[in-house]
């Protein structure tokens, strides 16, 4: 099996790579400035059976001032990543968010709930799935959320980094929930589904729900850190460009039938990543 991981210099687009080099597949990562899917002319991807599109425009605050370029990478661009796998008959995977939702339900949500972002860059999202399966209509959408791990911006580092400089208490939002996934966690499920053939929306994520809050006082628990975290609501006097979904946990049910398995849990997925970064 021949795969191609676009956006491969990512945080997920490496662990991406690493759980095909483990399964055996022959793998090849593509990312800026060498290819840019706005504009890739379909060549970068000959041959290949499976095509992973990581790449995304994740900046969530400064796509409220820079929608051109959201909608350029995360709709656009991904949508011509499909139109050229359905041209040369190769499998699609593109990855989308839990943002593509509002956060009203309050419960784990299905990949059959109603969609309604709260905040440009998840419409950019949401228009990215809808492109990508007008263009090529069996492509596998795994929607995720809340990633951390090694060669990336992400919070588990922004915790730790606060307290290695000095920092003794620190305010967090308690208000918005989410299921914190580790990317090499992920990555090996997205293996899984393609050599499963899967060409429909799932849900990937960590196991366990919390809170922003509660993810932190996690991290600083098994780091060994004694600090003081108090809770902090989402507008507590601080200028926020995009509105979060409040609550927006991904149910796994469906992975869990599709596979046979579930995924590890979000403390699971902390330890592994706190020994090995």
């Amino acid at each position: 099996m021949k795969v191609v991981v676009i956006g491969g210099r990512g945080m997920l687009g490496r662990a991406v790579l690493d759980a095909c080099q483990r399964d055996g597949w022959e793998v090849a990562g593509y990312d800026l400035p060498e290819l840019d899917i706005t504009k890739m002319d379909g060549r970068e991807v000959e041959q290949a059976d499976w095509v992973v599109n990581c790449a995304a425009y994740t900046q969530v605050d400064k796509a409220e001032t820079e929608p051109t370029k959201a909608f350029e990478v995360n709709a656009c661009g991904a949508g011509r990543v499909a139109r050229m796998c359905q041209e040369r008959g190769i499998r699609h995977l593109y990855v989308s968010t839990d943002y593509v939702f509002d956060g009203e339900k309050h419960e784990p949500l299905d990949e059959d709930d109603q969609t309604g972002p709260v905040n440009l860059y998840g419409y950019s999202k949401l228009i990215g799935e809808k492109l990508v399966r007008l263009e090529c209509p069996d492509t596998l959408i795994v929607r995720t959320q809340s990633l951390f791990g090694k060669f990336g911006v992400n919070f588990v580092e922004a915790i730790l980094k606060q307290v290695t400089t000095g920092k003794k208490e620190l305010s967090v939002v308690d208000d918005q929930y989410s299921c914190p996934t580790y990317v090499v966690h992920l990555a090996k499920a997205m293996v899984k589904l393609m050599l499963l053939g899967e060409g429909e929306i799932v849900h990937v994520s960590a196991e366990g729900g919390m809170s922003w809050y509660e993810f932190a006082k996690l991290i600083l628990k098994e780091a060994g850190r004694d600090v003081v975290v108090n809770p902090l609501k989402s507008f507590d006097g601080r200028p926020v460009k995009a509105e979060r979904p409040a609550y927006s946990v991904l149910s796994k049910a469906r992975y869990k039938v599709i596979t046979g398995e579930g995924m590890p849990t979000v403390v699971e997925g902390l330890r592994e990543y706190l020994e090995t970064r």
